[in-house]
């Protein structure tokens, strides 16, 4: 489950990143940057957020299954439903910052999945780490703003803290994606073609 969440954005490609080839296509679409660019954000943060989501409900079905871990069984399914929020809001935005680089600088995605050398390996490796420091990045504050809701909760809400907490984690990660689709669909509506080819 975390090797997806940090390496799923990468392997989950059909977005922008598999139609860079297209583009020039794509700009006739009769729909606005901001839309096409949701819908290619969405197309992979769904795909990515089934998978991501059927490994915790085996994980969760395990869990209630084994005595030995001690685990309440609310407790289980409580982190299952916070799950089932958070997850596809990070993947959102984790979309979201691989096809702004896919949009920002189009030679460094690669389109096909060929093996490639060592140049291709070293390439991978620092767009992926750099992806991954801006999902960090772009996770802190929320996480910081749900942490702090859950403290100041907890002593009167009990374990029931983590539905404000997650809300407003949830929706701060939300209003990043809606920022940075907003952004991502300007800058795709004033692409120059020419530049690309």
């Amino acid at each position: 489950m975390v090797l997806l969440v940090f390496f799923g954005p990468q392997w989950i490609r059909n977005d922008l990143r598999a139609d860079l080839s297209r583009l020039s296509v794509l700009r006739t679409f009769p729909v606005s940057g901001a839309t096409l660019m949701t819908g290619e954000v969405i197309s992979s943060a769904v795909v990515l957020s089934v998978y991501q989501l059927m490994l915790l409900a085996v994980t969760a079905g395990g869990a209630l299954g084994a005595t030995r871990l001690g685990l309440p069984p609310g407790q289980v399914v409580l982190g299952l439903a916070v799950a089932v929020f958070v997850v596809p809001a990070l993947n959102v935005v984790a979309m979201g910052i691989q096809n702004a680089g896919a949009l920002l600088f189009p030679s460094w995605v690669r389109s096909d999945m060929r093996p490639g050398g060592v140049e291709a390996l070293g390439q991978h490796l620092i767009s992926g780490t750099l992806c991954l420091l801006l999902l960090v990045v772009a996770a802190l504050p929320p996480a910081v703003i749900g942490y702090v809701i859950a403290l100041l909760v907890y002593p009167s809400w009990g374990s029931a803290a983590l539905v404000p907490a997650t809300l407003l984690a949830v929706a701060g990660l939300l209003l990043e994606a809606f920022l940075l689709l907003d952004w991502l669909g300007g800058r795709f509506d004033s692409l120059d073609l020419s530049e690309l080819a």
